[in-house]
């Protein structure tokens, strides 16, 4: 940037401010990026470079409403900008419950820029978010009391349309303690649905039986998870639900046949400088006179971009 002055060709000097903000936005630098994109804007107007900048800040900082009304105000004056119609997609996607509309712009896009491959590339990553997926996890756990146990989950989802989609699960748990000569086996069979009947806010319920084998007990019982999914505020999520099913943590409760009922809450709060807050509540009532409650909280640290590894 201090190479800069008087006699820089024009095009020389946006493509120096505009690789400056970038790297700013791309290292998490917002307030700086911020702060010489008004300076800008200020000194030259607002131009589709500087408002398709400011449109990219607003996604790194989950201002999508704001993103996407820089967006149309490029497309105002430049119908077949590539940064309007494409960015704007992105913005929908990121926003949520405007997938349509995200696919709309995509399409719109290839319009004006027959076969582009970033836009042909957004619409094939839009479609896998609805194509059918079934995921498979198997798992081997043990403890200080002699007690084992292999478990196999299978979830599959199939996307009907953007807003409701099938789902079902199975899951087989084999429970033992060699040292009580003890065994159980558990296998649950589930079907549900989750419909977004509101952008950002989904409706999701699932319900089987399950099918209980012990040394001394054997017994089906009915189970369900209902909750409701709330994302429309700015980095907050929450779950509110319920959710009945029988304790399998080894086979001597498995014998007691004992099924709990659960009243959950989580509450999940992020931020644009990596900091987030975890906070879980279960109320849960058992059919045996009992009952708990837990609280949990956490605070965190995503270490990298993509979220996958966090420090609490």
């Amino acid at each position: 940037m201090s190479i800069l002055n008087t006699t820089t060709p024009k095009n020389i000097e946006q493509q120096t401010i505009e690789r400056n903000i970038q790297a700013l936005i791309w290292n998490g630098k917002y307030k700086e990026a911020e702060a010489k994109l008004s300076d800008q804007i200020e000194q030259s107007g607002p131009e589709n470079w500087l408002l398709a900048l400011r449109a990219t800040l607003n996604i790194y900082k989950s201002n999508f409403k704001k993103s996407i009304n820089d967006y149309n105000q490029i497309l105002m004056t430049d119908s077949t900008s590539f940064d309007g119609n494409l960015g704007k997609s992105n913005a929908q996607k990121a926003m949520g419950g405007n997938y349509k509309d995200a696919y709309t712009s995509a399409s719109k896009t290839l319009e004006i820029y027959k076969d582009q491959k970033d836009a042909l590339q957004f619409i094939k990553n839009l479609d896998q978010q609805f194509t059918p997926v079934a995921t498979v996890k198997p798992s081997y756990s043990f403890d200080n009391g002699d007690n084992e146990a292999y478990n196999l989950d299978v979830n599959l989802t199939v996307p009907l349309n953007t807003k409701f989609a099938l789902l079902g699960s199975y899951n087989y748990r084999d429970t033992f303690n060699d040292q009580l000569s003890s065994q159980a086996t558990t296998q649950l069979f589930q079907i549900g649905a989750a419909y977004e009947f509101l952008p950002n806010i989904k409706l999701k319920g699932i319900a089987g039986i399950n099918s209980i084998n012990a040394d001394n007990n054997s017994y089906e019982e009915l189970t369900t998870d209902i909750s409701i999914q709330i994302k429309s505020i700015k980095l907050q999520s929450i779950d509110i639900g319920f959710k009945r099913n029988v304790e399998s943590f080894n086979t001597a409760l498995l014998e007691r046949q004992l099924v709990q009922s659960n009243y959950y809450i989580n509450y999940n709060l992020s931020t644009n400088f990596n900091l987030g807050w975890f906070t879980q509540y279960f109320y849960t009532s058992q059919n045996d006179g009992n009952s708990r409650n837990l609280l949990f909280t956490s605070l965190y640290y995503n270490l990298l971009k993509n979220h996958h590894l966090k420090l609490d």
